[in-house]
């Protein structure tokens, strides 16, 4: 399903979610296909969130920049309430990323992911 999307920019793929060639939907699944395919062997993926992915999808706000464009959000340095935050760190793998200073709200509404 993604391999249509392989050669895109995010900006390329945010003008097709804007001119309604593409639903944020179709980014998401061709995202998922692809993190679960490559996961296996590169474990970047620890904590998934594929099913909010695709409830964002339905929400998507057009104006912003990379509309409906999938991303990863990486625990190293960024927070997200609500979230586990461990920063690949197995100390800190049950660290409620809602205390403490660096806590904060969603990084991004401008994507599905």
């Amino acid at each position: 399903m993604g391999d249509e999307y392989d050669e895109l920019d995010a900006t390329a793929m945010a003008s097709l979610v804007r001119a309604g060639q593409i639903h944020p939907r179709e980014l998401v699944e061709a995202a998922i296909e692809r993190a679960e395919a490559c996961n296996p062997s590169l474990n970047a993926i620890i904590h998934r969130q594929f099913e909010r992915a695709r409830a964002d999808a339905e929400h998507v706000d057009l104006s912003a920049p990379f509309a409906g464009v999938p991303f990863l959000f990486k625990d190293y340095k960024g927070r997200e309430a609500g979230e586990p935050y461990h920063a690949g760190v197995r100390t800190l793998r049950e660290l409620d990323a809602g205390r403490g200073p660096a806590g904060s709200g969603r990084p991004c509404r401008s994507s599905a992911w």
